[in-house]
């Protein structure tokens, strides 16, 4: 019966990975969040069989890791802030929107984030579990790569009518139409397709590429499979057009050439100091890349990289604003730059979200409250230069005006106060002490590990610039992927000291 479980479990865990592409499918059932919900991943069906036989009885049966049970309080404390708006308002400024059905909604919202945090994080027990995890996130990858070469045809205009093919197949993956200049892979739109790629995957198989490390049997000479899904990840990356993965795509390529040049003088001060007293390693292992070869390499992977994002986005008005605006004849400053580009309304969200952190700085307002706070806040401006807030705060017929920070620490800030932002800080701090703790290891396995979890913090830092929403699945599955190391590969306190 076991045998048969862990089966199940496994068969389960390879659909969850391999169903993470796919973010906004169009058959959710009502009971999920049905066609109200931005965010519809397809892992809740398989999550829902996971959560049952292997998230639920190993919560009760196992030492949770200290990550964990940090998250685990800062959920807590976000829930315990958000009865908080019940006290202080007598309605929300916004009629049509609901305290009590958006409170209903962030608890399934967090319980989700949970489910999806630690099934990933508990599932592994040993190397072997991590390795084949690994072989079905990338499975995963080179799906939702495939799809997106597909979708670069219609970009190119290559194939006559391909972009109606492609539209009508669309339709049974997500419910939002394709956009037929950008690339957006299985989800909503192109730039949650690039923060998908930038926070799940990318990190690892980049990880994979900076220490000559592959999770798989085959190798030919210095190719591996993961090295391939790494130059392919780039190319669809520069396809979505997205200006975050521009930035943040080029910005891990410089981490982790900094990482890898850290890990060579690492290297070789304790080879120097053992040459010195004439001992051996204690864990021999193969030597980091020369990190002149890597930097070289890193440096092509930039140009190339930065050259197709424009050479793509040359074709587009709005992506090409980005560099056009610097060779017009206005006056130039970054604060029109920002606007010029589109990042007006943005900013003014940020400004508002630190706004209600300064006017309640120690509960904040409450998980999903800040829409409700929102028009109180709104920093004086003239809105006709920011017509995406204006539309928001202009009243319409069926417009619900939900209103976010579009800033998903910003938000952590408003809606949970100094306290929520300290604990959920302490939790990144610790996922980053472990994996600085796997990647000085002198283990290949632990040290691979500890890189992908560095570039994979480093990735989701960058990203949240660009989302807010609790409801989508990267960062959870992120922060279960380190903890996994953390399950794996770090002693346990509860483990019996060794024998002298």
């Amino acid at each position: 019966m076991a045998k048969r479980i862990k089966s199940l479990q496994t068969i389960l865990f390879a659909v969850f990975l391999f169903s993470l592409p796919i973010t906004n499918f169009p058959f959710f059932p009502p009971s999920f969040g049905g066609n109200e919900a931005f965010v519809k991943p397809f892992l809740v069906f398989p999550l829902l069989g996971l959560v049952v036989i292997l998230t639920l009885p190993r919560l009760f049966t196992r030492n949770l890791p200290r990550p964990g049970l940090l998250l685990i309080l800062f959920f807590s404390w976000g829930l315990i802030s958000s009865l908080i708006p019940f006290f202080r308002l007598a309605a929300s400024p916004w009629r049509e929107i609901n305290i009590f059905s958006r409170e209903i909604r962030m608890i399934i919202t967090l319980g989700l984030a949970l489910a999806i945090y630690f099934t990933v994080s508990l599932y592994p027990d040993d190397w072997k579990d991590l390795k084949r995890s690994l072989g079905w996130l990338y499975a995963g990858l080179a799906l939702v790569l495939f799809w997106g070469t597909l979708q670069i045809i219609y970009v190119l205009d290559l194939i006559p009518g391909w972009y109606q093919t492609m539209g009508k197949v669309q339709q049974f993956i997500t419910s939002q139409k394709l956009n037929p200049h950008r690339v957006s892979g299985m989800t909503y739109e192109p730039s949650s397709f690039a923060d998908q790629l930038l926070t799940i995957w990318l990190p690892w198989v980049y990880a994979a590429f900076l220490t000559d490390f592959t999770a798989f049997n085959w190798r030919w000479k210095w190719v591996t499979v993961e090295k391939v899904l790494f130059v392919w990840t780039f190319g669809v990356l520069a396809s979505t057009l997205s200006r975050t993965g521009l930035i943040m795509g080029v910005g891990i390529i410089a981490c982790g050439l900094l990482l890898n040049f850290l890990r060579t003088q690492l290297e070789s001060r304790a080879s120097n100091h053992r040459s010195a007293n004439s001992s051996p390693p204690a864990n021999p292992r193969k030597k980091s890349l020369d990190w002149k070869k890597v930097l070289s390499l890193g440096l092509l992977a930039s140009i190339l990289f930065l050259g197709l994002f424009y050479f793509l986005g040359s074709g587009s008005g709005y992506i090409s604003r980005m560099w056009d605006y610097w060779f017009s004849g206005t006056n130039k400053s970054i604060s029109q730059y920002l606007i010029y580009i589109g990042f007006g309304s943005r900013i003014t969200y940020w400004k508002s979200a630190f706004q209600i952190f300064e006017n309640y700085p120690l509960f904040g307002v409450g998980l999903g409250n800040f829409t409700v706070y929102f028009p109180d806040n709104l920093p004086f401006q003239q809105l006709i230069k920011t017509p995406q807030l204006l539309h928001h705060l202009v009243p319409a017929a069926g417009r619900t005006r939900v209103i976010t920070p579009k800033h998903f620490l910003a938000r952590i800030l408003a809606e949970t106060g100094l306290v929520g932002g300290a604990i959920f800080a302490v939790f990144l701090l610790t996922l980053a002490a472990g994996a600085l703790y796997l990647w000085l290891s002198d283990d290949e396995e632990k040290t691979f590990w500890g890189t992908g979890s560095l570039l994979g913090l480093a990735a989701f830092t960058g990203v949240t610039f660009s989302f807010d929403s609790f409801a989508i699945p990267n960062p959870w599955i992120l922060f279960g992927l380190i903890t996994a190391g953390f399950t794996v590969f770090l002693p346990h306190p509860s483990a019996a000291p060794p024998e002298d």
